[in-house]
């Protein structure tokens, strides 16, 4: 499986481009082998390594909907931790992410609605490769809990 680290995030930084959450990991070649064993598919760029030289690409791709379901699970665990949950998510993928390479996903708040029962946080998200090129963003929706502690933390992120 890959390496999954849940990096600290101080709220202090956030004035100064630290995110509200923040991840990394290293997709490795049997995580990929086995996720598109589970989800059927069978594009060879994503477990034959000389195939997908050939097709141009320099390693095995990650799958897109692999990326999307690991910011999901990211923002889904913080809504949850949070006493919320996720609503909604869109994503979309613009370049590629290679296997054995180190990936950054990210989520910034970029906007607040709802009610004050019921307040809704807007999500920009990203999965962002070792060169810094974002290989997947989007959007997703949280429903959190009137909490005044989160409510404080998700508005510094606008700050």
């Amino acid at each position: 499986m890959s390496t999954i680290d849940t990096l600290p995030v101080d709220r202090d930084d956030s004035r100064r481009g630290g995110h509200l959450i923040e991840r990394r990991f290293v997709p490795t070649e049997i995580e990929l082998f086995m996720y598109c064993a589970a989800t059927w598919n069978t594009h060879r760029i994503h477990y034959d390594r000389d195939y997908a030289r050939l097709e141009g690409y320099r390693d095995l791709v990650v799958p897109g909907p692999m990326q999307a379901a690991r910011l999901g699970q990211m923002v889904a665990e913080f809504a949850a931790a949070n006493d919320g949950r996720l609503a909604a998510m869109s994503v979309r993928h613009h370049a590629p992410l290679y296997c054995n390479d180190a990936a950054t996903m990210h989520a910034d708040v970029a906007s607040l609605g709802g009610t004050a029962e019921v307040p809704r946080v807007e999500l920009a998200i990203a999965v962002v490769d070792v060169t810094g090129v974002a290989a997947t963003s989007g959007t997703a929706t949280l429903v959190l809990s009137g909490s005044a502690k989160l409510l404080r933390l998700v508005d510094g992120g606008l700050a």
